[in-house]
């Protein structure tokens, strides 16, 4: 099974837009329904997210995880609260996009500012590119990404370009539960 079927297989396909939708959505377009018309949804994610991106270049190790904790404790409310009873298949859904998305930003990004690459600032990059998604899921995304990659004490990158077995969602719960680095 290839990497992105493995993520893929997580969710189980739905019988009906979410709730959270309009009846008359697809589901393909759920993201970006829930975070333009939910203003409290939105309101999580951007908390979410720049706490996520704060611990980019924080130093210091507990704040970090703190900041990542903190994160983490949010994404659970807010998908305990708009996820629920039929809908609760989309936390797996979700989990499974948000590594799709911030893998593909990540690996843009890095791109972008390596030096064969497009050798570009990388906090002009940061500011230019990995913050200003067009999508929600592609900055927390790759917030989730560049979280992980400080974080994790093991090869983050196996799972989510090659085997699959966990997503970014759960490799940050992971470091979190290892004993700090």
């Amino acid at each position: 099974m290839s990497p992105s079927s493995a993520l893929m297989a997580r969710a189980s396909p739905p019988s009906k837009p979410p709730a959270i939708c309009p009846a008359t959505t697809s589901t393909t377009t759920w993201f970006r329904i829930a975070f333009a018309e939910n203003a409290q949804f939105a309101a999580s994610v951007e908390r979410e997210t720049a706490l996520l991106f704060q611990i980019v270049n924080m130093r210091d190790e507990a704040e970090a995880r703190r900041l990542a904790r903190e994160a983490r404790d949010l994404m659970r409310a807010r998908q305990a609260r708009w996820y629920a009873d039929a809908d609760a298949y989309l936390v797996a859904a979700e989990d499974t996009w948000l590594t799709l998305e911030g893998s593909g930003q990540w690996v843009a990004y890095q791109w972008i500012v390596h030096p064969a690459g497009g050798d570009a600032d990388s906090d002009v990059t940061l500011a230019n590119f990995a913050r200003r998604g067009r999508w929600w899921s592609q900055r927390e995304g790759i917030a989730l990404a560049f979280a992980v990659d400080r974080l994790a004490g093991f090869d983050w990158k196996r799972h989510a370009f090659g085997d699959g077995e966990m997503t970014l969602v759960e490799m940050l719960d992971a470091a979190l539960a290892a004993p700090a680095r």
